[in-house]
C-alpha cells in the first residue's frame, strides 16, 4: 500500500487494513474483489469523465437468471483537480430497453486531504459499504430505490 500512497503516515497504512478486513467479514459470498493498480499512481492529469482508480473493492451481486443484477464497490481515485477521493458506489446493470447499461443508483464521495487523512478517509468509506451490504440483496429493490422503469 505503501507504494500506492505514498504520502500517507504509518497510522492510515493501519487503519486501511483494519477496515479492508472489517468489510471483507461483512460481504456475502462470493467475497470481495481487491484490486489495485499502480500505474495509475502519479497523477496522469485531468480527464473529465475518465476514472483513474488507484485501488477498487467490488462485490458483484449476479443474478441466477438473464435479469437485472448489481455491485457494490469502492475505490479511491484521481479527481480531476488532482486530489484523492474515496468513493462507494452501488451500480445496477440492467437489460432496460432505453438506457441499457449500468446505472450508479447510489454514491458516497469523501475527498482525501489534510482534514480528511487516507485512514480516516477509507475507513468512513468501508463503515458506509458495509452498510449498504446489509440492504436487500435484490437488484429490484435498487431499481425501485431508484425510480428506475421496470425492465
Amino acid at each position: 500500500m505503501r507504494l500506492l500512497f505514498a504520502d500517507a503516515a504509518e497510522r492510515d497504512f493501519e487503519e486501511m487494513r483494519r477496515a479492508a478486513d472489517a468489510l471483507d467479514v461483512v460481504a456475502p459470498a462470493p467475497a470481495i474483489t481487491w484490486e489495485w493498480f499502480p500505474d495509475h499512481v502519479p497523477y496522469p492529469g485531468a480527464a473529465p469523465g475518465v476514472i483513474h482508480e488507484i485501488l477498487l473493492a467490488t462485490v458483484v451481486m449476479k443474478a441466477e437468471d438473464l435479469s437485472d443484477w448489481h455491485e457494490f464497490g469502492i475505490s479511491v481515485e484521481w479527481t480531476v483537480g488532482g486530489g484523492l477521493a474515496v468513493v462507494v458506489t452501488v451500480n445496477l446493470a440492467c437489460y432496460c430497453e432505453t438506457d441499457h447499461g449500468t446505472h450508479n443508483v447510489d454514491e458516497f464521495r469523501l475527498g482525501v486531504g489534510r482534514d480528511t487523512p487516507h485512514g480516516e478517509a477509507f475507513e468512513a468509506a468501508c463503515r458506509q459499504m458495509a452498510v449498504l451490504l446489509q440492504a436487500p440483496r435484490s437488484a429490484h429493490w435498487w431499481r425501485v430505490k431508484a425510480g428506475l422503469p421496470k425492465p
